[in-house]
């Protein structure tokens, strides 16, 4: 791994003479991931293809093994530090990376990035990068009670995910949270001896810190943010320098993959009912490299992951993503990618946030196939209230608080009408920020009418200082009311839970009903004093059919910075991911609505995430011997369409709020999470790390980005013909169909016995589609090879997708059922 001295100095003084011979000083403090020619520790070591360990034994020695293999890497890395960089060298790194990918993340000016370009085996240099957070009834919404939990253990919610580790890359946790407690009923065992492959600990800071951390439930807690200091946005008073959340996102998507059952909900004085995670038995492994001022970097994110692959996770939350698709050849080579794929192969099942940038196509943001990338939808629960008023009219809105009280109605007072201070601009008034405006005289004991303006949306004014005003000029509850230029955009207040009566009207034209009401355009002109009262929230189930969240981002998966499509589909899945409950830090700063409380509602593709790391928790408990994409495979094939009544899944648009069109699988993947399906899928479609690095191969333009990145030839594996649309996955998807094509899948049967299976299409518009063998018989763990070939047979070029499915129904009740996704056609050939 070293570099020759002297061909490295020669190296050197050529590029600084290249340079004009000046070192750009004030970059100096932009971070650098170096990576190096595999291989790093997993990449060398064959036995951790698939499971990770199979006793203790083999455990211990992999772990001696890595040990070694960490110090020889780290010490090549600083000998290649210290002849750039001399006695500065050990100040300017920051990590070393060795056990999923070989490199380093230190300090550097552009000019001195350029230099380790240079240098022999150096594989690849990036400037080092942001990512972001992507930001209780939901387990019996999604069938978990009764039924999945039932088939995880006899004894059903009291093992539902037992001896899963499952590893939060986040912002932290708040461990005092009663939804990681060691609950004395059904006690979390001692941590050392938890299970035979998960080695973690919590980090050292003091021991009472330590017990508090590693407490059964929570068995490992690390905090990454040499990145965050360097770049001097770290603020030890907000982002703590602990695993300690700061921020509330980690605790919330902790919560909902892994939260204790039955956790009761409190918040401004209500209860909601009762939390769980989706596998209430299993332990959360944490690792913080996100916080609340900033976000996080790359650099940190990377060192993250490799520490909980190294601790033995079994499934990896990463409720977090870019901003934008990386630069390169392809998407899938960025660092974090990369590092992520050499996870899979140590045996950990990867689940990623799709991203909040709404739903434009190509606004996914989590791109490689070896990833399973989250969409989010709203479930069918409300809370509307609303107001009854003086001329006996009702308004219905919305709001989380307790009605007024009694039934005896209470006057309306507009905002602008007990205005103390006329030169406040009216608009100004009408948000009702501040108490010091307004005649307590007015208001004291009456209704305040408020305005809903922009500001609200873009973070100038909020519900919590209205309701300080309110409480301030002793209302008894307050109205907000919108204009027509803010009808039907989304407001995200309808879930802000306050203490005093408080409700929204969404309708422009309600709110002017309610208006006109209380400027005295009453019954024969007479004036009257307006009054209502308003009746509290009640939780409401529409049973409506899933839709899926306007923010959520949309496919196709972008392979490239300038939007080519890849023959990926991205999302893979969908689950819950609006207004969810989950445990919260009094001293989380990412939702100031539920500043100082222990549970927030919250809506992101963030909350969609931790819903599938918690039942591919269940998947693999009730399925040990599942590869990792075996546990993809059996969400992906179970998943549904349609909801329980049979009407399509919808989608919702970020532009056109009221638009509602039928969701494709660039919306949703492979539809909506069905967990109790995933548990018993049938038929499985396997594919490994060999297999990801032939898709890689398969890229246009990467053959010498696969030998660098991976340490394989294509041509050695026998990839240098390979077709992307070949990767064994449980999809199809074809970026530009050009002519016959011949997909290969192969599916395995996991059933208890023999099964025999019948093959439908359903033939996506402009093609034909034949799969071959139409009906096969398995017996358990025997496989099948199948080939479905593709054709154009329209006359003109398609550059519009269109959509088909396989359906793969069997004998004994299990039905598999995987996407075909075609993006674009040229014309025909004229042979059929």
């Amino acid at each position: 791994m070293m570099v020759g001295n002297n061909a490295l100095l020669v190296l050197i003084g050529l590029l600084c003479t290249l340079l004009g011979g000046k070192l750009d000083v004030q970059a100096i403090s932009d971070v650098h991931i170096v990576l190096l020619e595999p291989p790093s520790f997993v990449q060398r070591n064959e036995l951790l293809q698939g499971k990770m360990y199979k006793d203790q034994g083999a455990f211990s020695k992999v772990r001696d093994m890595a040990m070694l293999h960490r110090s020889l890497l780290e010490q090549s890395h600083n000998n290649i530090l210290q002849e750039v960089f001399g006695a500065e060298a050990m100040e300017r790194k920051l990590y070393s990376y060795t056990y999923l990918v070989n490199g380093f993340a230190a300090t550097m000016s552009s000019q001195e990035a350029a230099i380790f370009r240079r240098i022999p085996k150096v594989i690849r240099v990036e400037k080092d990068s942001k990512m972001e957070k992507l930001t209780t009834y939901t387990p019996t919404y999604l069938g978990l009670p009764y039924k999945a939990w039932g088939k995880t253990s006899p004894s059903s919610v009291g093992g539902a995910g037992e001896g899963i580790v499952i590893g939060m890359v986040d912002t932290g946790i708040d461990p005092s949270h009663p939804s990681f407690a060691n609950t004395t009923s059904n006690p979390y065992y001692n941590p050392k001896y938890f299970t035979r492959h998960f080695k973690g600990e919590c980090e050292a800071i003091t021991n009472e810190d330590q017990q508090s951390f590693c407490n059964g439930k929570i068995v490992a807690a690390h905090h990454f943010a040499k990145a965050a200091k360097r770049s001097g946005l770290f603020n030890p008073t907000v982002d703590y320098d602990s695993p300690f959340d700061g921020d509330g996102h980690g605790t919330h998507t902790s919560s909902i993959a892994a939260g204790n059952y039955g956790t009761v909900v409190q918040v401004a004085g209500m209860i909601f009912g009762n939390a769980s995670g989706m596998a209430p038995r299993a332990r959360l492994a944490i690792y913080k490299a996100l916080y609340p001022s900033f976000g996080g970097f790359y650099s940190d994110v990377v060192a993250a992951i490799e520490k909980a692959v190294e601790d033995g996770v079994d499934i990896l939350n990463l409720s977090i993503g870019p901003s934008r698709p990386p630069r390169g050849v392809a998407t899938f080579f960025n660092v974090v990618d990369l590092a992520l794929l050499v996870a899979v192969k140590a045996g950990v099942f990867v689940v990623q946030a799709a991203g909040n940038l709404g739903s434009s196509p190509f606004s996914v943001v989590s791109f490689s196939p070896w990833i399973f990338t989250v969409a989010a939808t709203r479930h069918d629960r409300t809370y509307p209230n609303s107001i009854i008023l003086g001329n006996n009219s009702t308004i219905n809105g919305l709001g989380l608080s307790l009605g007024t009280k009694g039934t005896r109605m209470q006057s309306l007072v507009l905002a602008k009408d007990a205005a103390r201070n006329y030169t406040v601009e009216e608009i100004a008034l009408e948000e009702c920020q501040g108490g010091q405006n307004f005649e307590k005289d007015e208001v004291e004991g009456k209704i305040l009418v408020c305005t809903f303006t922009l500001s609200f949306l873009i973070g100038r004014a909020s519900v919590k200082n209205v309701e300080a005003t309110a409480k301030e000029l002793s209302a008894s509850g307050v109205i907000f009311t919108i204009s027509s230029w803010m009808q039907g955009i989304n407001l995200h207040v309808e879930f802000m839970p306050v203490e005093i009566p408080m409700i929204i009207i969404p309708s422009a034209s309600d709110s002017k009903a309610l208006l006109d009401y209380c400027t005295g355009s009453s019954l024969k002109g007479l004036y009257e004093q307006p009054s209502g009262r308003i009746v509290g929230a009640n939780a409401r189930y529409s049973h409506e059919t899933p839709r899926v969240a306007s923010y959520s981002s949309r496919g196709p998966d972008p392979a490239t910075f300038n939007f080519r499509a890849a023959d990926v589909l991205k999302p893979n899945i969908a689950a819950p991911g609006s207004y969810i409950w989950g445990a919260w830090t009094p001293h989380g700063v990412d939702a100031e609505d539920f500043e100082g409380e222990k549970f927030a509602l919250l809506s992101g593709t963030s909350m969609a995430t931790p819903h599938i790391a918690g039942i591919a928790a269940l998947v693999k408990q009730s399925n040990p011997d599942l590869s990792v994409s075996g546990i993809a495979s059996a969400l992906s094939t179970t998943a549904i369409m349609r909801d329980g009544k049979g009407s399509s899944l919808l989608t919702e648009d970020l532009l056109s709020p009221k638009r509602s069109d039928l969701a494709t699988p660039f919306d949703v993947g492979c539809g909506l999470v069905n967990a109790t399906a995933a548990m018993n899928p049938g038929l499985i479609f396997n594919a490994g790390y060999k297999d990801y690095v032939r898709f890689l191969c398969a890229v246009d333009g990467a053959a010498g980005e696969v030998k660098r990145a991976l340490g394989k030839s294509c041509a050695s594996i026998g990839a240098s013909k390979e077709l992307a649309t070949n990767l064994n996955a449980p999809y199809i998807t074809i970026a530009a169909l050009e002519g016959r094509l011949t997909v290969i899948r192969e599916v395995m049967h996991v059933g208890n016995s023999t099964e025999l299976y019948e093959v439908s299409v359903k033939v996506p518009e402009g093609v034909s589609l034949e799969v071959s063998p139409s009906i096969f018989m398995l017996d358990c763990k025997e496989a099948q090879r199948l080939e479905v070939t593709v054709e154009p047979s329209s006359s003109r070029r398609k550059s519009t997708p269109s959509f088909g499915s396989i359906l793969f129904k069997g004998s004994h009740g299990h039905s598999a059922q995987i996407p075909v996704v075609i993006i674009s056609t040229s014309a025909a050939s004229g042979k059929h």
